[in-house]
């Protein structure tokens, strides 16, 4: 039976075979009390990209397929977990037209989605290939109005007005009661060294800042009583290449990010001043009477999957 008049966008067969068995394993497992949430990342979609540019409508197709789930499947919210674009264009007209057809399939989501930052999502891999300079790559304040599109978010998401370029902000699921945290784990500076682009996204390993950190640490302590928690970003704490490791040793402040997890959790005091000497961090908060159970960090990034549970 062709249930194409179901969907949005006209796909395969085959792919349209896959979303039907994608909605009724889901709703085969749904309960009362689930939360379904599809999570897509690292799309790398764009219009002209000279990274390998003859592949990168397929991630306007991930994104179709998105679109098409959603309208089968009752979902309460929707994640991309960032690297949204490929971000290797050569012109800044095409990072915008990029993103510009990334909202416009998205927009036909009709619950909240989310768009995390990933390290290709500012063009500095396009920009690389030309100046390294900047000249090439859209700025953090740009980039953050196309991820927080409120046209995606439906005015659902709370982030930091007193830093315009930090993509990073919550969400209170009422229905489920979880305040739903999104890290930017890229919170970098766009500045020159010697006429270089000194944090090119596209070669950080990663990053939590201080402004961000003191921000996230008091929308953790006001969280609703009674309320769990859940975080996205694109890179995560955990490094999936050592077994034995539960903090990824690459990505600058992730202990203070895993310390504020943990006092979180078991409400407790924290006190915690960085090392890093180009993102100094001073972490103060009490989260004394609060203790919130953290259900998942779920992030892109690595593209694989990958499940592991952190004590």
């Amino acid at each position: 039976m062709n249930k194409q008049n179901k969907l949005v966008y006209q796909t395969t067969v085959n792919i349209e075979q896959e979303l039907y068995r994608v909605r009724d394993a889901v709703n085969k497992l749904r309960k009362p009390n689930s939360v379904v949430v599809p999570f897509l990342t690292d799309t790398h979609a764009g219009v002209r990209n000279k990274n390998l540019s003859y592949l990168k409508k397929t991630g306007y197709d991930h994104m179709e397929n998105l679109v098409n789930l959603t309208k089968i499947l009752n979902c309460d919210y929707v994640v991309h977990g960032g690297d949204v674009i490929d971000g290797s264009s050569l012109t800044l007209a095409d990072v915008h037209l990029s993103f510009e057809e990334t909202v416009k399939r998205l927009m036909e989501i009709e619950v909240p989605v989310f768009m995390m930052r990933g390290n290709h999502d500012d063009n500095s891999l396009g920009d690389s290939y030309l100046a390294n300079d900047l000249s090439h790559v859209i700025s953090f304040d740009t980039l953050k109005n196309y991820l927080f599109d409120k046209r995606l978010h439906k005015s659902k998401l709370i982030d930091n007005p007193l830093e315009p370029g930090g993509s990073y902000g919550y969400y209170d699921d009422e229905r489920n009661k979880i305040r739903v945290f999104f890290f930017d784990s890229f919170n970098t500076r766009q500045e020159l060294l010697n006429g270089d682009y000194k944090f090119p996204l596209v070669s950080s390993k990663g990053c939590f800042a201080n402004t961000q950190l003191n921000w996230m640490a008091d929308k953790m302590k006001r969280i609703p009583s009674g309320y769990k928690a859940m975080i996205f970003s694109h890179t995560g704490l955990v490094d999936y290449r050592n077994s034995n490791s539960i903090i990824h040793p690459e990505v600058r402040n992730a202990g203070a990010v895993q310390a504020l997890l943990k006092a979180f959790e078991t409400g407790s005091k924290l006190s915690y001043k960085g090392t890093d000497k180009d993102f100094p961090i001073q972490v103060d908060i009490d989260f004394g009477g609060v203790a919130t159970n953290v259900l998942a960090w779920i992030n892109g990034h690595v593209h694989g999957d990958y499940l592991k549970e952190i004590p």
